[in-house]
């Protein structure tokens, strides 16, 4: 009798042996999906994109897909770098139209190549400067509108290229900014 309760005791020693590593392996389990989560939470819109693409593609086709956003992010600020040096000079009704062109440009680049790097390095300095940039975007874009929507009745007194490419620059970020507004509520 002593002999069964022996093993009986054993067998439920080992039960409950094993009953407590299944329930370690599950609170690993359980820590190792928050871990992935919660990086998965910190990483950027653009490096999250990468990461589905990479997993898609492989390396070399999400590289390649990566370098094609970014250049597509970059095309319109470098024509408004551009065109506003080449009509500097052509806009008698508002000068500082072209000078919008230009610094709203230049600015926009820097935001995307600071938000690359943010992407991929999380640092406290470029934190500062997306934040610091942002801000004077901001104040520039509010500025570009009051010189571009004073001269629309005069625009004809402006280069027509420049005078459109600001105009619709501005009216473009509405969109965007209203667009991406409502898709933040739903």
């Amino acid at each position: 009798m002593a002999d069964r309760r022996e093993k009986a005791e054993n067998v439920l020693q080992e039960t409950q042996e094993e009953k407590a590593d299944n329930v370690m392996k599950l609170i690993q389990t359980e820590d190792a999906k928050k871990d992935v989560a919660l990086t998965n939470e910190n990483r950027g819109l653009l490096s999250r994109i990468l990461l589905c693409m990479e997993k898609a593609l492989g390396a070399t086709g999400y590289c390649l897909i990566g370098l094609i956003i970014v250049i597509l992010l970059s095309g319109l600020p470098i024509a408004m770098i551009v065109i506003g040096e080449l009509k500097r000079e052509k806009c008698s009704v508002e000068p500082m139209i072209p000078i919008f062109l230009i610094v709203a440009g230049a600015t926009s680049l820097v935001l995307l190549l600071l938000a690359v790097i943010n992407d991929f390095k999380k640092l406290s300095i470029t934190k500062f400067l997306l934040s610091l940039i942002t801000i004077f975007c901001f104040c520039w874009f509010i500025t570009g509108n009051v010189w571009v929507f004073r001269s629309y009745k005069t625009r004809f007194y402006c280069d027509e290229t420049a005078y459109n490419l600001a105009f619709s620059y501005i009216i473009l970020s509405y969109i965007l900014f209203v667009s991406s507004f409502f898709c933040y509520l739903f």
